[in-house]
């Protein structure tokens, strides 16, 4: 079976969001356990070359990713702040999710308008992430008088509110048009993208080959690319000083 290939508007747009040295950060230490792993993985969609193929593109993200020139296009001026951004709107809908969970519990017609299916599930593409956020907002709002009493407050929902409304600012009305950046950035990141997708691919392969294996499964993950940030309600527990 062959994986879904993105268009190459799409894997620039998901490229320019993404720290390179944070994707080759990801690259680096997953590399050797997928190594490692590979015969567990094959079951799970692992085709003969995927490794291979993935390592060569690390070794170019890691070239592209020292020049000069290319540092200084890593990311565009208004997505600069994409990665934690994302991973704070991650982190919001996690916690509406839970508060969804515990004050509609049976209602399936309910939580399945609030309840993102998976956040995490959004493979960079900030759009996705973007609509998912405005549709459970709406929601959210409309079911408010049963939820503000179990955790969805004026302020969390403001919160949400301001991310979106960030997000929206850093996206701008329209995606990046490969055809408007120089050859060497439009390459840099759909590079940026393919190995991101090529190790979120096999880090999902290696979840499920070892399910029954917890220790090693948690191993697997893209915590450095695209982490998901804590956006708990106002009234949750704070850490002592």
């Amino acid at each position: 079976m062959v994986a879904y290939a993105p268009t190459d508007p799409m894997l620039v747009n998901i490229g320019a969001g993404l720290r390179a040295s944070l994707v080759v950060a990801s690259g680096a230490r997953l590399m050797p356990l997928l190594e490692q792993d590979r015969e567990a993985l094959v079951p799970f969609g692992l085709v003969a070359d995927d490794l291979d193929l993935l390592e060569e593109q690390l070794r170019e993200l890691r070239v592209m990713a020292n020049d000069p020139k290319l540092k200084k296009a890593d990311t565009p001026l208004q997505m600069a702040e994409l990665t934690e951004l994302m991973g704070r709107i991650r982190g919001w809908l996690l916690s509406l999710r839970q508060i969804g969970a515990i004050n509609l519990t049976a209602d399936g017609p309910a939580l399945a308008r609030l309840i993102s299916p998976a956040p995490e599930f959004f493979e960079g593409y900030p759009r996705d992430l973007l609509l998912d956020l405005d549709r459970r907002l709406q929601a959210a709002h409309d079911l408010r008088p049963r939820l503000e009493d179990g955790g969805l407050s004026e302020a969390f929902m403001g919160r949400g509110q301001k991310l979106l409304a960030q997000l929206k600012t850093a996206l701008g009305a329209a995606d990046l048009d490969p055809n408007n950046l120089p050859l060497a950035v439009r390459r840099f990141y759909v590079r940026k993208a393919q190995v991101y997708l090529g190790l979120k691919r096999s880090t999902r392969m290696a979840q499920l080959a070892f399910m029954l294996v917890p220790d090693r499964a948690r191993r697997y993950h893209l915590d450095e690319a695209e982490p998901i940030l804590p956006e708990p309600p106002p009234k949750a527990v704070k850490p002592r000083p």
